[in-house]
């Protein structure tokens, strides 16, 4: 009897035995998976500032770049800004020219490449202040000035001086009637070169067409293209 009851005893607590292990088992899986997700959790946690870093540097590039974009379109709309001139008279290359904002005469004169041979040097102050749309004529020796030249270096109205008017002529020189002093007013035209214009319509009769003043001798395509839009041959 006291051997069976012993069996027993022992079944039972073989049986308990194995009923800790599970239990053992199961918990120790449930508190190493409690223990992954916290560690992954503080990981996420953890890596959130660095990606917030990460952005907050790339707004910052960009804001700079716009920046810098902005004071590039600053600069190039201030080189942009310049000023139309048209230069006649005793100078080598006249015509129509842009020269930057604020320039002055002296500025304007050397993009026709300088004075013509004939040029009257002393008549023009060439410190002067240009304007936007002005008309330069720098005279020749020997043309009589019929105004004067402030003292203060400003430019007044001056025939045949380096004058400075808005715009270009308030109307076309008609090369059929003009005299020789209204010829020489036009770019590259001196006394000579006017005294011809004048000999020929006299001999051959009034031009019929602006083209006709290149048969004068000293009248080429380059002296006629900077002309032709300043006469006419209305009768």
């Amino acid at each position: 009897m006291y051997g069976e009851g012993g069996n027993k005893r022992n079944y039972l607590l073989l049986i308990l035995g194995l009923v800790c292990f599970v239990a053992a088992t199961i918990l120790l899986h449930s508190f190493k998976g409690r223990f992954g997700q916290d560690t992954i959790g503080e990981t996420t946690v953890n890596m959130m500032p660095v990606m917030e870093d990460t952005i907050d540097v790339s707004t910052s590039k960009s804001a700079a770049s716009s920046q810098v974009a902005s004071v590039s379109s600053g600069k190039t709309e201030a080189q942009k800004e310049e000023w139309v001139v048209y230069i006649t008279g005793s100078v080598k290359k006249p015509g129509v020219y842009r020269i930057p904002a604020g320039s002055r005469i002296y500025q304007a004169l050397e993009v026709t490449g300088g004075f013509a041979v004939e040029a009257d040097q002393e008549a023009v102050n060439l410190a002067a202040m240009l304007q936007d749309g002005a008309h330069i004529k720098f005279p020749s020796k020997g043309e009589t000035a019929s105004r004067q030249q402030s003292s203060a270096g400003s430019v007044q109205p001056v025939t045949n001086t380096g004058s400075i008017s808005p715009g270009v002529s308030e109307k076309l020189i008609n090369i059929n009637t003009a005299s020789q002093e209204d010829l020489e007013k036009l770019p590259g035209v001196g006394p000579k070169t006017a005294q011809l214009i004048i000999d020929y319509r006299e001999k051959n009769g009034t031009y019929k067409r602006t083209e006709d003043l290149l048969l004068i001798k000293g009248i080429g395509p380059a002296k006629y293209n900077s002309v032709k839009n300043l006469v006419t041959v209305a009768q």
